[in-house]
């Protein structure tokens, strides 16, 4: 059902979520004044994770953002200053699909899919506002295998494409749409995010909704998503073909090419 545009959009709520290693009988609650930083000493370091939610009528609470506080000290109201504390760069990458995700069209029996990503050049406590998201790189990934899913190749293809030498350091976080749940097993490196392969431990995974506002996150997020969708609808107006001198590559079922993303977006 289309949404009314009359409709005030839904009370966020921003949370802190973590848990304690061992069973405790008490937690406590610091507050230090001259920093903003409340802690809460109990808590594992690797828990702690800022959520913004929004209620629905007949479901759980929609999780609009999310992300790795990284420690038992965080911000409350505020995560632009957590963001700033946690990572120097925010990245983000977004597959879209040719046709719905659920029952997903074919193009000479192919499975195709965009891989888009953006990235804050700008170290993100030296930016000053609207900043300048500019387009990483892009990926057409096709298959013929049946029930692929993209997102985790997408992200392989991202991560690898990064110059780490300049990034060693620094740290990077990277937003995506998928995976929720596993996320914080993914950016403890207790589970490979695609096939055998363990984030690198400068990087870390972002969660945003693309089709949510009012966070930092979901507009990083949304650039990104509406450049894959552009370079798909393109695609689907004047048909697939491969730039000239697209590098190709193969990995497993999936056949990839590069595609070019020409424009900056600003928040």
């Amino acid at each position: 059902m289309a949404k009314n545009k009359g409709t005030p959009p839904k009370p966020r709520t921003e949370w802190v979520y973590g848990t304690t290693k061992d069973v405790v009988s008490e937690l406590t609650i610091r507050f230090d004044p001259a920093t903003g930083l409340f802690s809460i000493p109990q808590l594992d370091p690797t828990s702690v994770y800022n959520k913004v939610t929004h209620p629905r009528d007949t479901k759980e609470d929609k999780v609009v953002s999310s992300f790795p506080i990284g420690g038992n000290e965080f911000y409350l109201d505020d995560m632009w200053p957590q963001l700033v504390k946690n990572f120097d760069h925010l990245m983000a990458v977004d597959t879209n699909y040719y046709g719905d995700p659920g029952f997903r069209e074919r193009h000479n029996g192919y499975a195709i899919g965009v891989c888009s990503s953006y990235i804050i050049k700008k170290k993100l406590s030296e930016l000053e506002m609207p900043f300048s998201v500019e387009p990483h790189k892009a990926f057409l990934i096709a298959t013929k295998s049946d029930n692929s899913v993209f997102e985790p190749i997408g992200w392989h293809l991202a991560i690898t494409s990064l110059n780490h030498n300049l990034l060693k350091g620094k740290r990077l976080g990277i937003i995506v749409d998928h995976d929720l749940g596993k996320i914080p097993a993914f950016n403890n490196r207790e589970e490979s995010y695609f096939k055998n392969h363990l984030l690198p431990e400068h990087i870390k995974l972002l969660y945003g909704s693309s089709d949510k506002t009012g966070s930092i996150i979901n507009s990083i997020f949304k650039h990104c998503d509406s450049a894959g969708k552009s370079v798909m609808d393109h695609m689907k107006k004047h048909g697939f073909y491969v730039p000239k001198n697209s590098r190709q590559i193969h990995l497993d079922d999936f056949i990839i090419h590069d595609v070019h993303i020409t424009h900056n977006q600003h928040s």
